[in-house]
């Protein structure tokens, strides 16, 4: 076969019929590989996007759109949404991810759009997610925490009472008074 590919004198129709079986030997190769279940890998992709002030960085599977202005930073794949969040967390440099716990009591967003955006005519709307999580005994101490994302926000945070009753309505509290804060150090955002 080398003597053939070698020789100038070698017509093309016999030159593609050892390409021909070049291929069918490299598609019969990789066909096994996809079929070895040894090989699989369950995984999902994951997109990073950030805004056009890049006060936003958006985590969500890859695929789903995004707004005109975004631009997607990273594409991975994870084997679980906390790995994924974790990855984030990593390529942020922030400490490392807490997963949350898997029961929420309540959760609420509240939508903004940017005062200077309107007055331009782009009404670009930003999202803060507050998330409030089921409480945990330790001891005699009942622990609830609670979540504020969106608009550059990740703060996670726990709030700590004697009853499972009052740890909650704490937690409700304090992350109301922290979106106060957030709309505080944000005058520009208008609540919609």
């Amino acid at each position: 076969m080398q003597q053939l590919l070698d020789n100038s004198n070698t017509s093309e129709e016999a030159l593609a019929k050892i390409d021909y079986g070049n291929d069918q030997m490299v598609l019969a190769m990789v066909g096994d590989e996809l079929d070895n279940p040894n090989n699989l890998v369950q995984a999902t992709f994951y997109q990073l996007s950030t805004n056009q002030s890049n006060t936003e960085l958006t985590l969500q599977e890859f695929g789903q759109s995004i707004a005109d202005d975004d631009q997607i930073v990273m594409v991975f794949s994870s084997t679980s949404w906390n790995e994924a969040a974790q990855i984030k967390h990593q390529y942020l440099g922030f400490e490392p991810y807490k997963p949350m716990p898997e029961n929420i009591v309540a959760i609420q967003s509240h939508h903004y759009k940017d005062q200077h955006g309107i007055e331009y005519g782009n009404s670009i709307e930003h999202e803060i997610t507050a998330t409030i999580y089921q409480p945990q005994q330790f001891g005699s101490i009942w622990q609830c925490d609670y979540q504020l994302s969106g608009y550059g926000e990740d703060h996670y945070k726990t709030v700590r009472s004697s009853d499972s009753f009052e740890v909650v309505d704490l937690a409700i509290a304090a992350a109301k008074t922290d979106l106060k804060k957030f709309e505080i150090n944000n005058p520009n955002l208008i609540r919609v």
